[in-house]
């Protein structure tokens, strides 16, 4: 049996993964930082594990134990994420850094800990899901969509330096996803950017996220996991998905477009 380890397995994207592969007899492990937000995870016989993604010590510690225990890691999911709107003006460098310090930075101290067993065996698949923030622009995500521009390019070499070692590395590209960020970021955004310079165009963005997040008419992160599980279980596997018609198509304008028109159609949206 195949073993896999979900990183951000507590809702969202993470959670429908852990779900999934377990379903299909997968050794699943699934981490996050809080643990009791994943206990329904046991009755599809997932293993809970607390993982904060960037406690470097914590990170080997499950590791060494999953490896101790079943001999390997066949599949890693990097699903943790933070991200969080606002104007370069007024977000603060250490709010910037956090976005860095799980989106990159320790999900890399995560990859690092599982490769010597994947290089072992001669084989692995690393799924890092990004985002189409980490493709295209958007209204105050500078930090955000910095970050994954950064995965996408950090996974890109990664994957030159793996493949000898019969290793994959797979990047998934969700465009918005019907979960609780949309909510949160709206109101963290309509938070900092009070009283300031941005403060009329952030309350347009806040509304229009909440909007859009309250609609139900986005995408379930059961079908962000279900694509995630198919690339998986793939043999001859491509490098990016985008998942979601809404973000494929706005992929597809911003390939087709000069960067000015499509600016200019984004601003002309709010």
């Amino acid at each position: 049996m195949k073993v896999a380890l979900v990183t951000g397995a507590s809702s969202g994207i993470g959670y429908e993964t852990a779900k999934n592969l377990a379903k299909k007899d997968y050794i699943v492990y699934a981490g996050s930082r809080t643990v009791e937000n994943m206990q329904s995870l046991k009755a599809y016989h997932a293993n809970i594990v607390q993982l904060d993604v960037t406690n470097q010590q914590q990170i080997q510690q499950v590791i060494n134990e999953i490896i101790n225990k079943e001999g390997k890691i066949d599949v890693l999911v990097n699903s943790a994420g933070y991200g969080s709107l606002g104007a370069v003006e007024d977000i603060k460098l250490s709010e910037a850094k956090k976005q860095f310090d799980v989106n990159l930075f320790g999900l890399s101290e995560v990859i690092k800990a599982v490769l010597p067993s994947m290089r072992a065996n001669q084989n692995g698949t690393i799924v890092n899901v990004s985002s189409v923030s980490g493709r295209l622009p958007s209204y105050f995500g500078a930090w955000y969509n910095a970050s994954k521009h950064a995965l996408e390019g950090y996974s890109s070499s990664l994957r030159l330096e793996v493949s000898d070692f019969g290793i994959k590395v797979v990047v998934i590209q969700p465009g918005s996803i019907n979960t609780n960020w949309g909510l949160i970021a709206a109101d963290n955004l309509a938070k900092v950017s009070r009283g300031g310079a941005y403060h009329e165009k952030s309350a347009l963005i806040s509304d229009m996220l909440r909007t859009q997040f309250k609609s139900n008419q986005l995408p379930q992160p059961s079908v962000v996991a279900k694509r995630i599980v198919k690339t998986i279980e793939h043999n001859h596997i491509r490098q990016r998905f985008i998942v979601g018609k809404f973000a494929k198509c706005l992929v597809f304008v911003n390939k087709i477009l000069p960067g000015k028109l499509y600016n200019w159609i984004i601003q002309r949206g709010i």
